[in-house]
């Protein structure tokens, strides 16, 4: 169970399931339960006035059980590490699929591993729409019927 919090509310906002929202002077937002829907008053009446969070688990999850104004020295707060939204770009997608289709290649025995990143450089390329390869066996196979090699000759 997580130790008793101090939070100095700075806006409330209710939720579509009944929960309210709690954010603090750091940002931080903290999560009032519709089961304890009494509590919610405390905190949407005393935006701006420190309140002692008491912290119950449920399934290994901590939640607030129960809340009380505070009122002696407000400690320093420290703000919760945010997490980090990591999204992938179209690039990097078109990458790990090349690397991955080519590592299937060398499985199924139809392509030499020390050619994995040759292939996985082909299949990227198409996949981003570019045409070059640096080799032409590796655009055989993903080309298949369709690949003709342009000698220059008519």
């Amino acid at each position: 169970m997580k130790a008793p919090t101090i939070i100095t509310p700075v806006s409330c906002e209710l939720d579509t399931y009944g929960h309210l929202n709690v954010t603090d002077t750091l940002g931080n937002i903290t999560r009032i339960n519709q089961k304890h829907a009494k509590l919610h008053p405390l905190f949407t009446e005393n935006t701006g006035k420190a309140v002692k969070l008491i912290w119950a688990t449920y399934l290994n999850k901590d939640y607030v059980d129960d809340a009380e104004l505070f009122d002696g020295v407000v400690p320093e707060q420290v703000a919760t590490p945010k997490a980090r939204n990591v999204a992938q770009t179209t690039e990097s997608k078109s990458r790990a699929f090349a690397l991955s289709y080519a590592k299937d290649l060398v499985v199924a025995g139809k392509i030499e591993p020390d050619k994995i990143f040759s292939y996985a450089t082909a299949f990227e390329w198409f996949l981003d729409g570019k045409v070059e390869t640096i080799d032409e066996e590796a655009l055989k196979i993903l080309l298949g019927k369709h690949f003709q090699v342009n000698t220059g000759k008519e």
